[in-house]
């Protein structure tokens, strides 16, 4: 294969959509990804090389993008064998929620979380009929609830906030019988959607060639632009400050339609979802633990299946069908630049997940609009650089 254009360090759901974007519109690109089949990282990763491998000379002409994509320890500075576990795509629920927490927490994102959510229908109907693949779409809505009068004044901030009313119980139980009747209140946020993560990146994979590659330098990777889409493992190719934060999920199968919404609930003071599927299946997530390992925990499961029943106790017939851990990828993205040196990156975040920011992301990759800067070295941009970024951002 000659250089190509752009390569992607990361087959997970960011990445993917940025290659296939890219190839719409004439480009050439290289997605290199440790397993190629599957959402499993396996244990005996293969080192990149091939053409895209250059030594140990840097690439003058590369320009580095870093998105949000496929899980922590996708990438390292060795190839010693260690277990498999999950990538983030594999583990996502797949709720496309424009607003929300992070809207407050992070303003800045607000921007690209709506343009991406205007953006899901027709990227979603365009990827459908170019791939045969139904994605599971859904834009039926959610319903946020609260099961206490604490946790109904918690939520009833965030409602307040976003402008939407507050609905009854009985009303909540009329959008969705199987509620128990403890909930104390909640609103319904119609804009919200969801899709399946797992189909979407059968999709992509479906139309884009995926290299099998271990990449551990930047520098052994030959082209024109490199999109680091490695999610936690950016840190080790990349220097930005992105952590791991981990999170346990289940999954469990049922009769079809017990739940129609998605149930976005405070139950005692924590925060727990409900994503119902057309098969029966429901995930229950998640936990949001400041730790890197992968084991799920009893406490974890506990956590989850406690608030999931306390919302909705027909789920306590429903069959347990997985327990998945992932890791979130944290870091916040500040500004916006295109280096003079051609290395530019843009850190990845877990709110908004990275799903929800699919159709937006590609946009990022040359003419460059990116958030954090860092030169080949891996030292950070100026102030200066990035009051200049932030300025440039906005045209």
């Amino acid at each position: 294969m000659s250089r190509p254009d752009v390569a992607v360090v990361g087959g997970g759901i960011i990445g993917l959509a940025i290659a296939w974007r890219l190839t719409q519109r004439g480009r050439t690109v290289a997605v290199l990804d440790p397993n190629p089949a599957g959402g499993r990282v396996p244990s005996s990763p293969v080192v990149v090389g091939g053409p895209f491998a250059v030594d140990d000379k840097p690439v003058p002409s590369s320009s580095v993008i870093v998105a949000g994509g496929v899980e922590p320890h996708l990438v390292s500075g060795g190839t010693e064998s260690r277990p498999e576990f999950n990538a983030a795509w594999y583990v996502a629920a797949g709720m496309l929620a424009a607003g929300g927490e992070s809207t407050f927490e992070r303003p800045a994102l607000a921007w690209l979380m709506a343009e991406s959510a205007l953006r899901w229908p027709d990227f979603a109907a365009e990827l459908e009929k170019e791939s045969g693949l139904e994605l599971g779409f859904d834009t039926t809505g959610t319903l946020s609830v609260a099961l206490t009068s604490d946790d109904l004044a918690e939520a009833g901030r965030e409602w307040s906030l976003r402008g939407v009313p507050a609905l009854r119980p009985s009303t909540l139980r009329e959008w969705e019988p199987a509620l128990s009747p403890r909930v104390r209140g909640g609103a319904h946020l119609p804009d919200d959607r969801q899709v399946d993560p797992r189909r979407v990146v059968a999709a992509l994979r479906s139309l884009l060639p995926v290299t099998r590659a271990h990449v551990t330098d930047l520098a052994a990777v030959r082209a024109d632009a490199v999109v680091v889409a490695a999610g936690c493992g950016t840190a080790a190719l990349t220097g930005l400050p992105v952590r791991p934060v981990k999170g346990q999920l289940l999954r469990l199968r049922g009769e079809p339609g017990l739940i129609r919404h998605v149930i976005n609930g405070v139950v005692d003071g924590k925060h727990v979802y409900l994503v119902p599927r057309a098969d029966g299946t429901v995930l229950v997530g998640a936990t949001q633990e400041e730790r890197t390992d992968h084991a799920s925990t009893a406490g974890g499961v506990l956590e989850l299946l406690r608030a999931a029943i306390d919302l909705v106790p027909g789920l306590a017939e429903f069959e347990i069908t997985e327990v998945l851990v992932g890791h979130r990828c944290w870091a916040g993205p500040t500004a916006a630049s295109s280096s003079r040196r051609g290395i530019t990156a843009t850190g990845c975040c877990w709110r908004p997940s990275p799903p929800i920011c699919s159709p937006t992301w590609w946009r990022a990759v040359p003419p460059i609009r990116c958030l954090t800067s860092f030169d080949r070295g891996g030292s950070r941009a100026s102030d200066g650089q990035r009051r200049d970024a932030r300025h440039r951002g906005r045209d």
